[in-house]
């Protein structure tokens, strides 16, 4: 009978967890939800006690199996009543009929949740489209998986089984790896990255200019990467300027390759590595940090990361359908396939970047990894921030204090009104209560800030919001975006919960309020405030207004995109040639200083600068990039002469923008937003 007892049991555990007996479809009305519920426990219940003699009633029936739903692995306080009962019939108290009706309850809420989670999700991902996988995870212990939408085309259901790319939320192994090395003494975090790169590794000296103009040499250290402040460049930028696709890029090595070309003796950084000042204590995120965590891996392990992590993470945690993806094999042999917006075009990547990316898994292996996050030491090490939670707690206990003294004079104030103080004491009073309800509302607009502002740790991104601590990672390449989530509370890290979501179709827009929504519904509290967002993901190969074309049906594939920006661009020249003689003289001139034929050895492409009229005070660089004998159209800029400097040219649209001619005549382009601090320019007949 205990076996019994146990089955049933393990059953309503499914029922409650949303796998029992088969998938609860994201249409399902809420009214018909709790009678379907009803019906399966009674249904076990029968069966369970079919073939003993007792004669329990139908509704302590329904009770028993309920409570039986609420034991653990062992034999528990649930299973030893149903045995109690079963044996010696013994009649239920009120006491523990409630309890029973709690438990009951409770088995039903979980299902109702399941079901809006569903709602939530359905409402994104279309029944007949590509769609995404979700797993919902407590303290360790699955509460919810399920798919909505499709695979591929005409294909099967989602499913959270179902292998695909992760994206940026591999950065996180990533780090874990770095960790594993640190652990068995192979290197230290504050170790110069020089020290354990390959040898043959062509990495250039490090500068960063001082503020008298003067170059001053700088070491990136381990957990500047890992922190994303190391001050490289951003390599996406690098691919348009050098005349290249993201699609061309194949291997870790061919990004490398973009930023420390052969030859290449100095760099200069966007800024000193580990000061976050010039971005208000923020992180500079580059994926290029993570391709060089990946090869400092693979050097000091003797492996390829995909062996060591397999080896260290992977393996140990039985994470048995999550790798780095295999440089041996075809991606879509690893992964199911990746589509665009319109989910019909394939669109899956065939590059084997590994680092910032490159984790191939099913997302039902996450729940593993979020177990192992909330409870590993070293894994704890990941979403340690260096700045902002400690401001946070700081806050925090200011506004604490704050409130006890309000609270403390507003008793002495309610005193002095019953004759014990007089006048002059009751107004001096309520000037202090005054004094400090102005500072209470000023340190609440700083915990207001603090609470939607990301700060990035070592491939995790943290956030602190009431009682909660916030760990996510977002990740998007063509064709897959990824949500991860992880929050615990602060006095009791035992309690944590997580959503992961992997969509297979290029749906970005809401999917990170979708992940804050199912993380709420879940809890039951709300935890995140409204607005909150993320950082920008650096992956998506298309811009906003890309997006919003697509979804809003001006357009329906990214063909038809192509077609709609070019008409658009065409209609743009057509009128800056018309405006073009409407440029004073003077600022005609600034421009065509920079005007011409050059070369850029660090990107090892030829270009063409010219000049198009926006309006009477601005105009645009345009660039054609000239690499093995063809012409590829190159990015452009809105430009403004500088009025101090006749020989620079300041951004309209992007203030961070900076052109400025050197000396020789050759272009120092700097662009702050993209880390790139100089990027030189020389004219050709000097090349």
């Amino acid at each position: 009978m205990l076996d019994d007892l146990a089955g049933a049991a393990e059953s309503i555990q499914k029922l409650a967890k949303g796998i029992y007996p088969e998938p609860i479809s994201a249409r399902a009305e809420p009214q018909n939800f709790r009678e379907k519920v009803e019906q399966i426990v009674n249904q076990v219940a029968s069966e369970v006690l079919a073939s003993s003699e007792t004669t329990l009633s139908t509704k302590d029936r329904g009770e028993l199996i309920n409570r039986m739903s609420q034991s653990g692995e062992e034999e528990s306080l649930g299973v030893s009543l149903a045995l109690a009962l079963l044996k010696e019939k013994v009649e239920l108290s009120s006491q523990q009929i409630r309890a029973l009706e709690e438990s009951k309850n409770s088995v039903v809420t979980d299902m109702q949740k399941a079901l809006r989670s569903r709602q939530l999700v359905g409402k994104l991902f279309a029944d007949d489209l590509p769609g995404c996988a979700v797993v919902i995870v407590k303290n360790g212990e699955v509460l919810d998986h399920f798919g909505c939408g499709v695979d591929e085309p005409g294909g099967k259901q989602r499913s959270a089984d179902q292998r695909q790319h992760f994206c940026s939320v591999s950065k996180q192994f990533t780090a874990k790896c770095i960790l594993e090395l640190v652990k068995e003494g192979k290197l230290n975090l504050s170790d110069d990255i020089r020290k354990h790169l390959p040898n043959d590794f062509p990495l250039p000296q490090f500068y960063i200019r001082d503020s008298a103009g003067c170059k001053q040499e700088v070491t990136i250290t381990i957990d500047n990467l890992l922190y994303m402040e190391s001050g490289l460049p951003n390599f996406f930028a690098y691919i348009g300027l050098a005349g290249k696709k993201y699609a061309d890029l194949k291997s870790s090595q061919d990004c490398l390759d973009l930023i420390f070309p052969k030859g290449q003796e100095s760099l200069i950084l966007a800024f000193k590595p580990g000061d976050r000042e010039h971005a208000g204590n923020k992180s500079d995120y580059q994926n290029i940090n993570y391709q060089l965590l990946s090869e400092i891996v693979e050097n000091k392990s003797g492996q390829t990361l995909r062996d060591y992590a397999d080896e260290k993470i992977f393996n140990p945690l039985g994470m048995t359908n999550t790798h780095f993806i295999d440089q041996d094999k075809d991606v879509t042999e690893q992964s199911i396939k990746g589509y665009a917006i319109d989910g019909k075009e394939e669109v899956t990547p065939q590059h084997k970047i590994t680092g910032g990316t490159g984790v191939i898994g099913a997302p039902l292996d996450m729940v593993k990894w979020y177990k192992h996050l909330a409870t590993d030491k070293t894994a704890r090490e990941l979403f340690q921030p260096r700045y902002g939670r400690a401001v946070y707690d700081e806050t925090l206990k200011k506004i604490e204090k704050c409130q006890k003294h309000i609270q403390r004079l507003e008793g002495q104030r309610e005193a002095c009104g019953k004759g014990k103080g007089g006048r002059s004491k009751y107004t001096s009073l309520g000037e202090q209560i005054k004094a400090y309800f102005a500072r209470l509302e000023q340190l609440q607009e700083e915990m207001k800030k603090l609470t939607t502002e990301v700060e990035y740790a070592r491939g995790l991104e943290v956030n602190r919001r009431d009682k909660w601590d916030v760990v996510f990672h977002d990740g998007g390449d063509e064709g897959f975006r990824t949500k991860s989530l992880y929050v615990e509370r602060v006095d009791n890290p035992a309690e944590n919960f997580s959503v992961f979501l992997a969509a297979n179709r290029d749906v970005d827009k809401g999917l990170f309020e979708l992940c804050l929504k199912l993380a709420d519904t879940w809890t039951g509290e709300s935890i995140f405030s409204p607005g909150a967002k993320a950082l920008p993901e650096v992956d998506v190969p298309m811009t906003e207004g890309d997006w919003i074309r697509l979804e809003k049906g001006q357009v329906s594939s990214e063909e038809e995109l192509k077609a709609f920006t070019d008409k658009e661009e065409k209609a743009l020249a057509e009128e800056e040639e018309k405006t073009l003689a409407l440029l004073p003289a003077a600022i005609r001139e600034a421009f065509e200083h920079f005007t011409g034929a050059y070369h850029c050895p660090v990107l090892g492409a030829s270009y063409e600068i010219g000049v198009s009229g926006i309006d009477e005070q601005s105009a645009k660089l345009e660039m054609k990039i000239i690499k093995d004998g063809k012409v590829f159209e190159g990015p452009d800029f809105d430009l403004v002469p500088d009025d101090k400097n006749p020989n620079r040219l300041c951004g309209v649209s992007n203030p961070e923008v900076d052109f400025r001619l050197g000396e020789k005549g050759e272009i120092i382009f700097s662009d702050s937003s993209m880390s790139i601090a100089e990027l030189v320019f020389i004219k050709s007949t000097d090349a």
